[in-house]
């Protein structure tokens, strides 16, 4: 079985078929010890692995004492395991093996070999809400497969996005087609310049800024104002659903995140003549506005553009 995964700083998104139908798991790239359960355990998510018990996504975010999302470059191992096994039981995956197909950002490519030593092999675990169902699976190419044996590939970000797009319009693989690809993400965002469906490494960069950097200012702010600060999950829930008072609390730090991108697309694309611009990452309706103003009649968004990153990986798998 073919899984794509983008355990992202924000969000962990993941994809599979099974058979014609789609199966997607997405949740908050959150884990945290669980110190005891006394009520309506079995509806929250948590996971048994080494005998230690975390939650996982929103209900970590919610129920632990100690959650944690870092957005540092190293993430934990333990961290990394338990989304690895909330994404595969969330797809309902809970034996066998897969083929791994993840991305990473621009700059972080040189964490491949590194993070393929953590995610490949053997993942086991229990869904303790699960009434303590086992996940057995092995991360392995198949045999007689001559390719790396680890069974994770790795792909940039925006890369990733732009073989969800070109998947569905032939024409972006033609040697004219100039396209640029801008990935906003929770902990980084991500630029690309794509030519005749050709990746060209001078052109592509990503920096540590994103809808993470604007939400930590916002809530800074808010403490400033009044001296509270919403808790993580609650600022989250309320910004994407542009609830009035988070907003204003937000939009300076968008329109500067927007800035800092636009200036980042002008060094990727310098006097080339282009295409297309695909908008992409779970930031892409925040900044839109923006970069519609610098390109004009240029910009394509998907419906969930959050997703385009697991959906191109997974097209480009199933290419292969």
């Amino acid at each position: 079985m073919i899984v794509a995964i983008d355990m992202g700083y924000g969000y962990t998104k993941a994809v599979t078929l099974a058979g014609n139908r789609e199966r997607i798991a997405i949740f908050p790239s959150a884990y945290g010890p669980v110190a005891r359960v006394l009520h309506d355990g079995q509806r929250r998510g948590r996971l048994e692995v080494g005998k230690e018990a975390f939650y996982f996504g929103e209900d970590a975010l919610k129920f632990s004492r100690a959650p944690v999302t870092s957005r540092d470059r190293e993430r934990p191992a333990e961290m990394l395991e338990v989304l690895l096994l909330a994404a595969f039981s969330g797809l309902e995956i809970y034996d066998g093996e897969v083929e791994l197909h993840t991305a990473l950002p621009v700059e972080w490519l040189g964490d491949a070999d590194r993070l393929r030593g953590v995610l490949s092999g053997r993942h086991v675990g229990y869904r303790l809400d699960q009434g303590h169902k086992k996940i057995n699976v092995c991360v392995s190419r198949p045999l007689g497969d001559d390719r790396e044996r680890s069974g994770v590939s790795f792909y940039p970000q925006p890369l990733a996005t732009f073989l969800s797009w070109a998947t569905h319009d032939p024409g972006l693989w033609e040697e004219w087609a100039t396209v640029l690809v801008i990935d906003v993400g929770t902990g980084t965002y991500n630029e690309c310049l794509i030519v005749g469906g050709d990746w060209i490494d001078e052109r592509a960069t990503s920096k540590p800024l994103g809808m993470g950097t604007v939400l930590e200012a916002a809530l800074q702010d808010q403490e400033a104002q009044t001296g509270r600060r919403d808790l993580l999950h609650i600022a989250r829930a309320k910004l994407w659903a542009r609830e009035v008072g988070m907003m204003a609390l937000a939009q300076p730090h968008i329109d500067a995140l927007a800035d800092d991108v636009l200036q980042t697309a002008a060094d990727v694309v310098g006097n080339i003549s282009l295409s297309l611009v695909i908008l992409t990452g779970g930031g892409a309706h925040f900044v839109q506005q923006a970069v519609r103003s610098r390109f004009p009649d240029l910009v394509v968004i998907s419906s969930r553009p959050e997703l385009d990153n697991v959906r191109g990986l997974l097209d480009a798998a199933l290419a292969e």
